[in-house]
């Protein structure tokens, strides 16, 4: 037995939709739903703004994907929240934003207990970029894959990643980028593991086309366990630009590698690798690279 919602059935906006004890199959029918599975093997969809996916118990399928271009002279603000309560979920969200005054996005993400599944990408573009995962794996062996990139702006982009693992042996890949930006960008991974033999990837990117002062950043602690840590930070540019990895391993038998990686054609970039693999016997890299710049790169590796 399902129970099915569809866009046939008229709802009021900003509505919650609830399921049944069985497998049900529920999508958003307005900006600002909220979906709630119960208890069942639940499919949960939304193609709108600003709603919130609860699988609750079992093994759910939650998927948000909503874009907005909006017209000349409106902001463009989107966010989604899902939850996968117990089980194993498989949790998937896109959003896309444009506006030539303001353009944001955001998604809140909670795995809950089980092996979920968990994946993010946000693409902001032109005036006032900002875009933000916020990912919470909980308990389990989790995959979670995040994605935030700025495009083209005149005053600053800020795309950023935040992840904790939990408990568990889970996977972590995270990406931020920004592109033609002209003041100020920043390209941020943050991310703790929690407990458990971890596999951290992290690319923070600022690009060539840009003139302002942009920071690429890695920040990554994977607490305990034998984890393996892979991060790079990519800060390229006309003018003067930072690429910073910071990781902090923990104990257990770790293996880092740091990279760090300049291009400025105009002043004087700085290339910094900090990592820290605390107890254990541990195998750390730290490395920086450098384009040909014009200027003189200042370099800081530390590896303890």
């Amino acid at each position: 037995m399902a129970g099915i919602v569809t866009e046939g059935d008229k709802m009021p906006p900003a509505t919650t939709i609830v399921g049944t004890p069985f497998d049900d199959d529920l999508n958003a029918l307005a900006d600002g739903t909220t979906l709630r599975g119960l208890a069942g093997d639940d499919t949960l969809t939304s193609h709108f703004n600003d709603t919130r996916l609860f699988g609750m118990a079992g093994n759910d399928w939650l998927t948000t994907d909503y874009s907005l271009i909006a017209p000349i002279g409106a902001p463009a603000v989107v966010s989604a929240e899902q939850d996968g309560g117990s089980g194993d979920d498989v949790m998937t969200v896109r959003l896309h934003a444009e506006s030539n005054v303001l353009a944001e996005a955001s998604a809140v993400l909670h795995g809950g207990s089980g092996n979920d599944t968990i994946s993010s990408d946000l693409t902001v573009y032109f005036a006032n970029p900002h875009a933000s995962n916020w990912v919470d794996g909980g308990a389990g062996d989790d995959t979670i894959d995040v994605r935030a990139r700025g495009y083209a702006d005149l005053s600053g982009i800020i795309v950023s990643n935040h992840v904790f693992g939990g408990a568990g042996n889970d996977t972590i890949s995270a990406r931020a980028e920004i592109w033609l930006t002209d003041d100020g960008g920043i390209a941020e991974n943050v991310i703790d593991s929690g407990a458990g033999n971890d596999t951290v990837t992290a690319l923070a990117v600022t690009s060539l086309e840009g003139v302002g002062d942009e920071t690429a950043r890695n920040l990554i602690n994977t607490g305990s366990g034998n984890d393996f840590v892979d991060v790079t930070a990519v800060a390229r540019s006309n003018d003067g630009k930072y690429a910073i990895n910071e990781v902090d391993a923990g104990s257990g038998n770790d293996v880092v590698r740091a990279y760090a990686i300049t291009d400025s054609n105009s002043t004087q970039p700085v290339g910094s690798n900090k990592v820290y693999g605390g107890s254990g016997n541990d195998d750390l890299t730290a490395i920086h690279f450098t384009d040909g710049e014009n200027w003189v790169t200042t370099v800081d590796n530390l590896v303890d």
